[in-house]
């Protein structure tokens, strides 16, 4: 069975705008971090996080 993916960054920066955010805080790892600046320099919005991998 082949996984199929969908892109629902529009969304995401459609809810982020609704709900008048002014940043995002991520928490994971690099993959996480890589996903959330590409979305914050779509969306104009600040982002900041703390990486699990900090122990």
């Amino acid at each position: 069975m082949t996984a199929q993916t969908k892109d629902i960054s529009g969304d995401i920066l459609k809810g982020i705008e609704t709900l008048g955010l002014d940043a995002i805080i991520g928490i994971g790892g690099d993959g996480s971090f890589a996903i959330l600046k590409k979305l914050a320099e779509r969306g104009g919005f600040n982002n900041g996080g703390c990486s699990q991998n900090n122990r």
